[in-house]
């Protein structure tokens, strides 16, 4: 009978924001067409700890640094390119967190798992432009959706195929 007592204060104590989060070593920017605030919070679904108008500025790209997942929300670590300002936090995910994939001759494959060994869910052409919303991050992978009006591509890729920076050369 003593253990319903402390199971119930167990359940009370636990924090009702407290959820899994899953490491993670990718890179982005922020959508340079996008207008609006950013919210960075200090925990998924916290308190907003800033927000950040952003205006882009030619030049003064804001990257960042994703570290952690939870849910719906990304651990980030991002700084402009140019003045330096630097922030982190809690940001929610969304079409403003974006990437490109590195470009050569072949197709890239987007793969139904993080893992070189899953199945292949599409090819990214090795041809043209894509830009990608970085819509998950589990360790040293990325599940990207093409931004395109109607497209189908969207899968798993290494970071090491990304090119986290809007006017890279890796393009």
């Amino acid at each position: 009978m003593r253990l319903i007592p402390v199971l119930l204060f167990f359940i009370a104590s636990m924090d009702a924001n407290a959820q899994k989060t899953i490491p993670c070593s990718c890179k982005g920017f922020i959508d340079t067409t996008y207008k609006g605030s950013l919210l960075l919070k200090d925990a998924p679904k916290g308190k907003v700890i800033q927000s950040i108008p952003y205006l882009h500025k030619k030049g003064d790209y804001l990257l960042f640094d994703i570290t952690q997942t939870a849910d719906s929300f990304f651990f980030i670590k991002m700084k402009y390119t140019v003045s330096g300002i630097a922030y982190q936090g809690w940001i929610k995910k969304g079409k403003y967190l974006a990437t490109y994939l590195k470009k050569d001759s072949t197709s890239l494959p987007l793969f139904y798992e993080a893992s070189y060994t899953a199945k292949v869910k599409n090819k990214v052409p090795g041809k043209g432009v894509n830009y990608f919303e970085i819509f998950n991050c589990t360790q040293n992978w990325l599940y990207i959706r093409e931004l395109k009006k109607n497209s189908k591509l969207q899968g798993w890729i290494h970071s090491q195929t990304q090119c986290p920076v809007p006017t890279a050369s890796c393009r």
